[in-house]
């Protein structure tokens, strides 16, 4: 025989429906929140002219270092050399594969030595 009165179970399943109700409206309260904090700043005229300056800026940057002559390393002679003109100089070069693949290897032994060869190792102090 029970001892709970007949609508107890009534009354814990009504207090377990309001918790987990509760509980729901709280996660959605704190979704709604997390979502609006972490949303970037909506973006004004003023920024939009900084990004359009700054893209100018590079484009300009980008099409100088295609179309233009400079000094990449002046001490080891190394010059950048306009697109259309080193495409001009590849081909030419490399007529003769075997005079344009000397060439090549010459060239990056020039520009690229190895590296120095480490310091000697100290001796242990325990040997």
């Amino acid at each position: 025989m029970s001892t709970r009165p007949n609508n107890a179970g009534k009354f814990e399943t009504t207090f377990y429906f309001i918790v987990i109700f509760v509980l729901f409206l709280a996660m959605f309260e704190l979704m709604g929140w997390a979502r609006d904090r972490s949303q970037a700043a909506p973006i004004d005229g003023v920024r939009v002219e900084e990004r359009l300056k700054a893209s100018g800026q590079i484009q300009e940057s980008a099409k100088d270092q295609l179309e233009k002559y400079a000094y990449i390393d002046e001490t080891r002679g190394q010059v950048r050399v306009p697109i259309q003109r080193a495409i001009e100089l590849v081909v030419q070069e490399w007529q003769d594969p075997a005079a344009g693949h000397a060439k090549l290897v010459t060239e990056w032994d020039r520009f690229n030595p190895p590296p120095p060869p480490p310091p000697p190792e100290k001796p242990s102090e325990f040997e």
